[in-house]
């Protein structure tokens, strides 16, 4: 089912097209037909490279080539030693650099299977938490805070909905979206009606109707337009090409004249054939590839321990070739981690350490380290951040993640460091209202109620921004 300009359409009139009802959806039969048609919301693998291949393609160089050349000459020479350290080498290079790659494929393999998403749809009515690839074009989709977007879709309705498309269009901060027509040339960022596969809901919830799927999403387009580019050689490979080239001439000239003058003066013919041939197997450097591959090899494992895949061993290299990188996309560049590091309180200067959403740290107080408990300012500060914030912080996969706003995300983990966060005062508070942060406030503010031991009602308004 094809949808020209979804985000230019009322959404009545979306809705006749794409054939699905706001309320109920799909049917689970619908749904299942247009799967077959459309084929599932997923972007096509690309082939496992055989491991014959991956190995064989280790000796593409033209190093090696001279390297292969040197060896069977000396085989006819009768030097079955040099020969074999020839080898040697030329294995030991082939052995690292396919264990690496073939490493990397499988491990981009187990990450894609570990980021199959869920998404929670209507089908007859009822609502159904199924794999993202079942998704159909018309399924209508709830979205809430931490949601992936499983597909391209047209808000039907929202509340302070806003999300995170900076793995689309770059731009780090969060979008806000609400249901609403643009126009047909409106540029992609401007259709804020729609929401896109791959990104995120920050904060707020939604209502929307599927328009597009797998390769058809914009993301997919995107992924299949890299599909079409050709890795060319890196800059380490292409040194090593003119490389072996230059010491290839440079030993065959070498090799011509010092057989020319051998026999100018006198030398018997096959003296001097076994004397050049002595003379071009020592020229080339038959121990410099095994040496790479096992430099290559650490810089890859260094990566690794940093959370980098590198899919091509000689590409480490490369980003040693870099002397310039020009951006402007700061926030996506980073880890887009934000971290709380100075609190400015009444009469006391805290500092706060420790890195990135992982809850620990310490707070220096006046150049004293203490406890939140020992300062009452800087616990009510901390109460305050923890109210003031919707994100979560989880720990997946050994590594600490936030759940919604980065912003947001800096607060809870700043509370959660002195060991204060919503769940462990849920004992204590009881939370009346929100309201999420917009643009248009420009401040979030979280209402309390709490009642101490002699039964007197507190009611504390927390608020963060510019109140």
């Amino acid at each position: 089912m094809d949808v020209r300009n979804p985000h230019a359409l009322p959404i009545d009139d979306l809705l006749a097209a794409l054939d699905t009802d706001a309320k109920a959806g799909l049917s689970d039969a619908a749904a299942a037909g247009r799967l077959n048609a459309d084929g599932p919301n997923a972007l096509p693998e690309p082939p496992r490279t055989s491991s014959l291949y991956l190995f064989f393609k280790q000796f593409n160089s033209a190093l090696i080539y001279i390297l292969i050349a040197a060896g069977i000459i000396s085989i006819a020479a009768g030097e079955a030693q040099d020969a074999f350290g020839i080898a040697l080498a030329l294995l030991l290079k082939a052995v690292i650099g396919y264990v690496q790659e073939r490493r990397a494929e499988d491990s981009v393999r187990h990450l894609r299977s570990l980021s199959a998403p869920e998404a929670t749809v209507m089908r007859d009515g009822m609502m159904h938490r199924i794999p993202a690839a079942g998704i159909a074009v018309g399924d209508i989709v709830l979205l809430a805070e931490g949601a992936r977007v499983p597909a391209d879709a047209r808000i039907i309705d929202s509340r302070d909905l806003r999300t995170d498309e900076s793995a689309l269009t770059g731009e780090s901060r969060p979008v806000e979206k609400h249901a609403g027509v643009a126009a047909v040339d409106a540029a992609l960022p401007d259709r804020t009606g729609m929401l896109w596969a791959g990104t995120v809901v920050v904060s707020g919830v939604a209502r929307a109707a599927v328009t597009e799927i797998g390769t058809r999403t914009a993301f997919g387009k995107i992924a299949l337009s890299l599909q079409a580019i050709t890795r060319g050689r890196t800059p380490l490979e292409s040194r090593l090409d003119a490389l072996g080239r230059n010491i290839g001439a440079a030993a065959l000239l070498l090799a011509v004249v010092a057989f020319g003058v051998g026999v100018w003066r006198g030398f018997p013919l096959r003296e001097m054939f076994f004397f050049t041939v002595a003379m071009l197997v020592s020229v080339v450097p038959e121990g410099l590839p095994a040496v790479l591959a096992v430099v290559l090899g650490i810089g890859v494992q260094r990566m690794a321990k940093r959370g980098v895949i590198v899919r091509h061993v000689p590409s480490v290299e490369t980003l040693g070739a870099a002397d310039v990188i020009c951006t402007d996309k700061t926030g996506t560049l980073t880890e887009n981690k934000m971290t709380v590091r100075r609190l400015a309180l009444a009469g006391h200067d805290v500092a706060v350490s420790g890195e990135g959403w992982e809850p620990k740290g310490t707070f220096t107080v006046d150049g004293r380290e203490m406890r939140a408990g020992d300062v009452p300012e800087l616990e009510a500060l901390l109460v305050a951040a923890a109210f003031s914030s919707s994100a979560v912080i989880d720990l997946r996969q050994e590594r600490y993640e936030a759940i919604g706003d980065a912003t947001e995300g800096a607060l809870t983990v700043l509370a959660a460091k002195a060991g204060i966060g919503k769940d462990a005062l849920a004992g204590q508070y009881r939370v009346l209202d929100e309201l999420p942060f917009s643009s248009g406030r420009k401040y979030r503010a979280t209402l309390t109620e709490r009642t101490d031991a002699d039964g007197v009602v507190t009611r504390t308004l927390y608020v963060s921004g510019a109140f």
